[in-house]
């Protein structure tokens, strides 16, 4: 399994939404619908995890490991 960190991203809107609505993974229930079901299978999510099989790549794994509100996630 191989782990990967992401850079820093700057996104010019209101700190506190946007902290609300990234630092909670079951915010995805908002575009589930628009995930294509041909590409991506078994896609499941709660508030600190998000998972997905993709073929050819296998099964997918994020995990939320911190949260520094309104700073980082």
């Amino acid at each position: 399994m191989a782990d990967f960190t992401s850079e820093v991203k700057t996104i010019p809107h209101n700190d506190d939404r946007i902290f609300e609505m990234l630092s909670d993974m079951s915010n995805l229930e908002r575009i589930k619908e628009r995930i294509p079901q041909d590409k991506i299978k078994d896609f499941t999510f709660d508030r600190d995890t998000c998972s997905f099989t993709l073929d050819p790549v296998g099964s997918v794994l994020f995990t939320i490991s911190e949260r520094d509100t309104h700073k980082d996630i």
